[in-house]
């Protein structure tokens, strides 16, 4: 499979769990390759929640410019994976335009990979972002609304009933996809009935044509042409949109639990519950004005928030000062948090070993990932090394061993010994020449 030629405009990706490391390792390679970085995290981009949404903060960022982070005030509709995409790729222009290297961080996946990747049907109607709606909670499979003109819906008002009527109407329209879920995933139940309604055309019709497009692009000669060069769009399918450099942070099971944990009671103790509270006083607020708050979407669907709500309420209603049954009440909604928490990073780790293995091997890019070993903390400065030689970043001592004996690295080293020699050879030659053009000394 044919290789990205944007070899003048790599990018950086980091990736992995939650609790991992992603924003210390991106900047810390913001520092050493003069870097920008764009976070690619749904939460992450609403204002004034940097506990909630675990936004980086400002005194461990070094200076180093952060985009799309507090972004999206509470009131605006949650962004479409289209907007993320068209938003983040104009941003990485602008800091290429400074020359810098953009680096792009986060835990929303699908994100990243709209913008790493030519995606299957995405692409394609980008005239109108809007019609590409996406829940954090749904994943990729928002990925394929085409473009729809408002005036040419249908009547969406099934979408609003009862999820047994949801479900018979998906049975009705697309039964391979309602034999594909469960009636009570509720949610991706919806969302291919929504597929349907917008597009006209079936979930799993779409899903089918993006595979075979894929299967199509990947069939496609090494020596044939060069990813980016395509007269046809859909022979881009599948291929990175850039020279990439993919770091996956990694930690171990038990210890990433153990990590986790913590950081929620410290999550906690910076205030977790008064952001909460503060959601909360917005939804009253709202509801007295007769506005009804969609908390099926966006920030109202972080992990922190919801799990908090049972310890809000009680807060609300308690007659006497806080005492034991209310705390019995907090340390099960804390609980929750860290369940919620583990689900979430064992849900992205499976992301990135099948979706982002998968398109990278599509894009013939496997070679460009590595493993950052994160588990032990203290070790972490040490982990990441630069080989001058190629210019290259190395994650971990056993990922450094393979580089130092691969064939990249022996051929720049080679080529490297080749300009040295070429170098002394010419700058002996201009030595002789600068000696043969003195004039003689006349001897007195």
């Amino acid at each position: 499979m044919a290789k990205a030629n944007s070899t003048m405009n790599p990018l950086i990706a980091v990736v992995g769990a939650t609790g991992t490391g992603k924003s210390k390792l991106a900047v810390d390679l913001a520092v050493r390759v003069n870097g920008e970085i764009i976070s690619a995290d749904a939460m992450q981009m609403y204002k004034g929640l940097p506990i909630t949404t675990n936004q980086i903060p400002i005194e461990e960022r070094h200076g180093i410019p952060h985009h799309l982070i507090g972004c999206v005030d509470l009131d605006q509709d949650p962004w479409r994976i289209g907007m993320f995409k068209k938003e983040s790729l104009k941003i990485i222009d602008e800091i290429r335009s400074r020359g810098k290297v953009p680096i792009l961080v986060g835990g929303t996946h699908y994100y990243t990979q709209s913008v790493l990747f030519h995606e299957p049907l995405l692409d394609e109607g980008e005239g109108n972002l809007n019609s590409q709606m996406v829940k954090p909670s749904e994943g990729p499979t928002n990925n394929e609304v085409s473009n729809v003109e408002p005036e040419e819906r249908v009547d969406f008002s099934i979408l609003n009933a009862s999820p047994e009527e949801v479900y018979e109407k998906l049975r009705e329209v697309d039964p391979v996809m309602a034999n594909r879920w469960h009636p009570n995933e509720k949610r991706k139940v919806r969302r291919s009935l929504e597929i349907y309604l917008q597009t006209g055309r079936r979930a799993s019709d779409i899903y089918e044509e993006q595979k075979k497009k894929i299967r199509q692009a990947a069939l496609q000669d090494d020596d044939s042409c060069e990813a980016g060069e395509f007269e046809d769009p859909d022979t881009q399918l599948g291929q990175a949109r850039f020279s990439l450099l993919v770091f996956w942070v990694h930690t171990e099971k038990e210890e990433l639990r153990k990590r986790l944990d913590k950081r929620v009671h410290e999550m906690i103790d910076q205030g977790l519950l008064q952001e909460a509270q503060g959601m909360f006083k917005y939804l009253q607020d709202k509801a007295a004005e007769g506005v009804e708050v969609d908390r099926t979407r966006g920030v109202w669907m972080s992990i922190g928030f919801k799990e908090l709500e049972p310890y809000i309420n009680e807060l609300l209603t308690a007659k006497e000062e806080p005492n034991s049954e209310l705390d019995k009440v907090k340390e099960e909604c804390i609980e929750s948090i860290q369940a919620a928490t583990k689900i979430y990073a064992k849900h992205q780790t499976k992301w990135i070993r099948n979706k982002l293995w998968k398109a990278l091997g599509t894009s013939g890019m496997t070679d460009r990932l590595y493993i950052a070993d994160s588990t032990n903390v203290e070790d972490w400065d040490t982990v990441m090394r630069i080989c001058s030689t190629c210019n290259a970043t190395i994650a971990g001592a056993d990922i450094w061993e393979v580089h130092m004996k691969g064939r990249r690295h022996k051929r720049a080293v080679k080529s490297a010994e080749n300009r040295r020699r070429r170098d002394e050879y010419f700058q002996k030659l201009r030595e002789q020449s600068e000696e043969n053009n003195r004039e003689p000394c006349l001897e007195a």
